[in-house]
């Protein structure tokens, strides 16, 4: 299984994505991270703690289905 870092990496290079579009969608799910600091998140630059993969995870997952409803 991949990590969510491989996973944004495999849908950008494949067109599905776009760092930036990522980035928002991150941000809007509770992201802290800058864009640069983001993407060198994704891209093995730098470490992130749990917190930063779990907020990843949602972002990749609204970028796949569309933002969730309640």
């Amino acid at each position: 299984m991949d990590t969510p870092q491989e996973t944004a990496q495999h849908q950008i290079s494949g067109g599905t994505t776009s760092v930036e579009k990522l980035w928002i969608s991150y941000i809007a799910n509770g992201g802290t991270a800058p864009p640069l600091v983001f993407e060198a998140i994704i891209y093995g630059a730098l470490r992130c703690d749990g917190f930063d993969l779990q907020v990843l995870s949602l972002a990749l997952r609204d970028r796949a289905t569309g933002p969730q409803e309640f």
